[in-house]
C-alpha cells in the first residue's frame, strides 16, 4: 500500500523519505495529467506533487475499488476500471460511475461484468471490455464508443487474452491464446495477423 518515488532525472535513485502510504492495497498504478492515479481495493486516489519527497495523495470521491490490474485502461485524459458497481472513469480531482450508469444498472452489472477476470482496453475512443475464456463463442464482451458518436454500446462475442498498443501504426493488438490480431474499426472486425 506504498507508493515510492526515486529522486528527479535519477530513476536509480531512491531515498527513503520519497514515499506515500495509502490506507488500501495497490491495484495499479496510471499516470494521469493531474499526477499519478493509484487503484486500489478501496478508493482510487490522486498523487500529486511539486517534488518526490512532498507527494500527497488526495482520495478521489468514488467509493469504489478496483478488482484487477487487467481490469483497467489509461485513456489518456482519464483512467476507466472495473469495480463491483461499474466501470469507474477518473479524470483530474473526479472519479464516478456516469458512464456505466448510462448502460446498466447496479444489478445488471454485478452478474454479468463485476469480475477479477474482465479485461479492458482503450483504443481510437474506444473503451473495450472482453472475458478471457477457451471457447470464443461464449466469450461476451463490449464496446463503449467514447469518442464522436459517444453514449453507444455494442455487445462482442470475442475474447482478448492480453493488449497491446503499436502507436507508430495507431494500432491495437489482442491475443487469443497464440494467434495475435489488430482491432481494426469500432471493435467489432479484429483482422487476424498471425
Amino acid at each position: 500500500n506504498t507508493v515510492y518515488f526515486s529522486e528527479p532525472f535519477l530513476a536509480h535513485a531512491w531515498n527513503p523519505l520519497n514515499y506515500c502510504t495509502l490506507p488500501f492495497n495497490i491495484v495499479n498504478l496510471v499516470e494521469g495529467p493531474s499526477g499519478l492515479v493509484a487503484l486500489t481495493e478501496g478508493n482510487p486516489y490522486l498523487i500529486t506533487g511539486v517534488t518526490p519527497d512532498a507527494m500527497t495523495p488526495y482520495k478521489l470521491p468514488a467509493s469504489q475499488g478496483c478488482l484487477s490490474k487487467l481490469g483497467s485502461a489509461d485513456m489518456g485524459d482519464a483512467v476507466a476500471f472495473v469495480s463491483n458497481d461499474g466501470v469507474v472513469v477518473a479524470s483530474g480531482g473526479d472519479a464516478s460511475l456516469n458512464l456505466s450508469q448510462q448502460f446498466w444498472a447496479r444489478d445488471d452489472w454485478r452478474p454479468s461484468w463485476a469480475s477479477y477476470d474482465l479485461r479492458l482496453a482503450f483504443h481510437d475512443g474506444h473503451l473495450y471490455g472482453s472475458y478471457p475464456t477457451s471457447t470464443p463463442s461464449d466469450t461476451l464482451g463490449f464496446a463503449l464508443r467514447l469518442d464522436d458518436a459517444a453514449g453507444t454500446l455494442t455487445y462482442t462475442r470475442y475474447r482478448m487474452d492480453a493488449v497491446a498498443y503499436a502507436p507508430h501504426v495507431d494500432g491495437m493488438f489482442f491475443s487469443q491464446g497464440k494467434a495475435v490480431f489488430q482491432m481494426s474499426s469500432p471493435g467489432l472486425f479484429p483482422i487476424s495477423a498471425e
